[in-house]
C-alpha cells in the first residue's frame, strides 16, 4: 500500500504539474519588477491604463516576482504597447446587412529587460480576440457577463443597436485586458512543461 501511495506521488510530481507561481523562467538575480504605463496606440480611450492594471494585478497576484512602483529600484522593467484593436464582422442580418456579431483582435508588443537592459522575454505580436453581439437579438442574457452587468431585460429593450454594441465591446476590451495579461505573464514568468 504505501508503494503505491509513494509511486503516485513521484508520478504527480514528475507529471509537470505545479501551481501557478510556484516557479519561473527569470534569471534568480531577478526578484522585482516595475510595469511601465502600457502604451495605447489606438483610439480606444482608457485601453492603456485598464492593460496597466490587469498587468500589475496578474503579476502582484502569484508572488513569483515583485511589482514595485519605481523603476529605480526594480531588477526588470516591462514594456508593453497596445499595437492595434481591429474589429471584424461576423455575423450579420439577411435585409439591412447589419453587424449582429462583431470580433475585437487586440495585438499587443511586450518585452521584459534586467535593469542593465538585458532582453530577458520580448513577444512582438501577442494576440487575443472575442466576438460580441451589437444587437438586442444576439446578446445572450442567460449567460454570466450579462448577469454580473447589472442590466435586465427591460433594461436591454430600451437601448439601441450602438448604445449595445459600445457596452458590448467596452466589456470585451476588458476581459480581452485580462487575457493579454495572463498570456504575458505566463510567457515572461512561468516555466514551460
Amino acid at each position: 500500500m504505501r508503494l503505491i501511495a509513494l509511486l503516485s506521488i513521484c508520478f504527480t510530481l514528475s507529471c509537470g504539474y505545479t501551481f501557478q507561481g510556484a516557479g519561473s523562467t527569470l534569471p534568480p538575480s531577478i526578484k522585482t519588477v516595475y510595469i511601465d504605463n502600457v502604451v495605447n496606440n489606438t483610439t480606444k480611450t482608457g485601453l492603456g491604463y485598464t492593460l496597466t492594471e490587469a498587468l500589475k494585478d496578474r503579476f502582484d497576484r502569484y508572488g513569483t516576482i515583485t511589482v514595485l512602483d519605481n523603476d529605480l529600484q526594480a531588477d526588470s522593467v516591462l514594456k508593453t504597447e497596445i499595437v492595434s484593436v481591429d474589429e471584424e464582422t461576423r455575423s450579420v442580418t439577411s435585409g439591412t446587412d447589419n453587424a449582429l456579431q462583431l470580433e475585437t483582435i487586440m495585438t499587443v508588443y511586450s518585452e521584459l529587460r534586467s535593469a542593465t537592459g538585458q532582453l530577458l522575454w520580448k513577444e512582438k505580436s501577442l494576440k487575443v480576440s472575442k466576438v460580441f453581439g451589437t444587437s438586442q437579438d444576439s446578446v445572450v442574457t442567460s449567460s454570466a457577463a450579462f448577469s454580473s452587468s447589472g442590466l435586465n431585460q427591460s433594461d436591454l429593450n430600451s437601448l439601441d443597436s450602438r448604445e449595445i454594441s459600445r457596452g458590448q465591446e467596452a466589456e470585451v476590451l476588458e476581459e480581452m485586458t485580462e487575457k493579454i495579461a495572463k498570456k504575458v505573464y505566463e510567457s515572461a514568468v512561468l516555466p514551460e512543461f
